[in-house]
């Protein structure tokens, strides 16, 4: 791997551990608070401590949903075999990721239509990556954009591996403004910093973008490994030299 490589890697773990800290920190301060006021019996019942008790919940389930995020990045560091990956196994992916997140798609009315077009490569990187990025991209968009949005995504197999893309017709919302162009990464939602942790530790990229159309734009690569024989891949890969 390439000093920039590692500079890369490094960066988004910096970004990915002050996000988890702070999504840890907010949920924990406010429960902390609440169990503050139910000891000083300011709260005694009615509709003050039904109110106390959602909020609690709420939060509790946000420090779970974090850790969910943590553990998925630890199990990416621990690093997998390179396995074949085609159309099918794909499709698989994308009908995992949509079933765990029908509630949240039935909610939010969002539109998911795909493109998987027949095809495979060996690529870099343990299957379980895909999985890993279908949901946890798929989760954040949803979240990230607003309510009945289009979301469309579009697979392609190269001699160099393979390349998804997926297209919002709406901006994300994000922690601050978002200019035209290149995403900010420092605005990113914590799932988001796993899917970017999960195609770097895997030779990979992921450009997050806005598009003058005023939707989002999310280009992930892979490469395939070297002497791959699936799709015509001919020639080596190599590490990405920069950050995306």
């Amino acid at each position: 791997m390439s000093a920039a490589s590692e500079t890369c890697d490094a960066a988004t773990m910096q970004m990915f551990l002050s996000r988890a800290e702070l999504e840890l920190r907010t949920p924990l301060a406010l429960i902390l608070g609440y169990i503050e006021t139910l000891k000083t019996g300011a709260i005694k019942g009615g509709e003050s401590l039904g109110r106390c008790l959602d909020i609690m919940d709420k939060h509790s389930r946000r420090l779970m949903h974090v850790i969910d995020d943590i553990n998925a990045v630890a199990q990416l560091e621990s690093g997998g075999a390179p396995t074949p990956c085609d159309d099918v196994f794909m499709r698989r992916c994308l009908e995992t990721a949509y079933e765990s997140l029908m509630p949240l798609v039935e909610v939010t009315g969002c539109r998911v239509t795909s493109h998987i077009p027949a095809g495979s490569c060996h690529l870099k990187g343990d299957r379980a990556v895909w999985h890993l990025v279908f949901s946890k991209l798929l989760e954040e968009i949803i979240r990230g954009v607003p309510a009945r949005s289009s979301i469309d995504l579009l697979v392609s197999w190269e001699p160099s591996g393979c390349r998804l893309e997926v297209r919002t017709d709406a901006a994300m919302i994000t922690r601050g403004p978002l200019a035209e162009g290149e995403g900010d990464w420092s605005h990113a939602a914590l799932g988001l910093l796993v899917v970017k942790r999960a195609m770097e530790l895997n030779h990979g990229t992921l450009e997050w973008l806005t598009v003058p159309e005023g939707g989002t734009l999310f280009r992930l690569s892979l490469p395939c490994v070297d002497g791959c024989v699936f799709n015509g891949c001919e020639k080596p890969t190599q590490a990405p030299s920069a950050c995306r």
